[in-house]
């Protein structure tokens, strides 16, 4: 494993080719113990997917106009599967820093990646949460002056971090999600790859039926859209009312009555 202080004669850039070349997940090349090589493997497995989903999720940005329901039913599908991935990733984070001896000795990922980590998790969760967040509230006044900007300027810090890690590591990770997926052809399926790839699917699943709950929000996005001849409904400032979330208006014009009431009240206490 390179040092951070082997890294001061050569550039990142340098430093990541050898990374991005390697065929084989570092605790499988090190001979670690098989618990830990399950992790890393249920890791990429759940990785490679969400790297697939967001490479769509990227490609539906120039012509949101037209695939913003699929861009709503990908981000949705990804919630369970970061949550998976997060898990399996922790899990290692855990046992290495209480000590366990086997965390230790399979080491920790290359110098750059563990610094970007903590960032990379942090965005990743700020734009998933955001577009969540876009999805429940609508395309109201609130989403157009503050959700939507935000989540735009996240996604652009996180396409670069995630950028750089998945240049890293989906090499490696592709290999090993490949024999995960091909046991049944080649060789019987051990134990460990049944159950990973149980969870996997099982996760899937759960992000699938997620989407299909947010029916609703997702033809709003799609009304809007289409209503406002191509313009992105982050850029509305006040959206037409038919286009309002539901119970966003409902609080508006209690908001609205309420400002009424204590205008007559000030008009009357000054006369």
């Amino acid at each position: 494993m390179m040092r951070p202080e082997d890294m001061l004669g050569e550039s990142l850039f340098e430093s990541l080719i050898p990374q991005a070349e390697q065929r084989e997940l570092d605790t499988e090349r090190k001979h670690a113990d098989q618990r830990i090589i399950n992790l890393s493997r249920g890791s990429a497995l759940f990785g490679v997917a969400l790297a697939i989903l967001f490479l769509i999720e990227i490609l539906t940005v120039p012509i949101m106009s037209h695939a913003i329901a699929w861009h709503i039913a990908v981000g949705l599908v990804a919630v369970p599967l970061l949550v998976g991935k997060l898990t399996y990733s922790s899990l290692r984070f855990i046992g290495y820093y209480r000590g366990d001896e086997r965390y230790l000795q399979a080491g920790v990922p290359w110098f750059p990646l563990r610094v970007l980590a903590p960032f990379l998790v942090i965005t990743t969760v700020l734009v998933i949460g955001s577009g969540v967040e876009l999805d429940v509230a609508g395309p109201t006044s609130f989403s157009a002056t503050f959700l939507a900007p935000a989540h735009f300027l996240l996604s652009a810090v996180w396409f670069l971090l995630m950028g750089f890690h998945v240049v890293a590591y989906f090499n490696r990770a592709a290999r090993s999600t490949i024999k995960d997926m091909s046991y049944r052809l080649t060789q019987p399926r051990p134990k460990s790859s049944r159950s990973r790839v149980a969870i996997f699917l099982v996760t899937c699943a759960i992000g699938i039926v997620l989407a299909t709950q947010f029916q609703g929000p997702i033809q709003r996005w799609e009304t809007a859209f289409n209503s406002s001849s191509g313009i992105n409904p982050s850029e509305l400032t006040h959206p037409p009312t038919q286009y309002y979330n539901p119970t966003s208006l409902k609080r508006g014009r209690e908001r609205e009555r309420i400002h009424e009431e204590n205008a007559l009240k000030l008009r009357k206490k000054n006369s």
